[in-house]
């Protein structure tokens, strides 16, 4: 799924805006929590991700 790898944007092509947002972050718990934070649909992505999971709706890594 594009929306959980920040070098790939939702249409799939690469976004190198926000691949670089990680790189510069501080290690700071409370700082990276902000940047994940400000980033539009991310908590929606991750519940998703994770009512999904629960359910066995999943694809095998050796799949992708």
């Amino acid at each position: 799924m594009a929306g959980l790898d920040p070098s790939v944007a939702k249409d799939g092509d690469p976004d190198p805006s926000s691949a670089s947002l990680l790189d510069g972050a501080e290690a700071e718990a409370g700082e990276l929590t902000r940047l994940l934070d400000s980033i539009p649909g991310a908590w929606d992505e991750a519940e998703l991700g994770r009512i999904q999971g629960a359910a066995g709706q999943t694809t095998p890594l050796d799949r992708l």
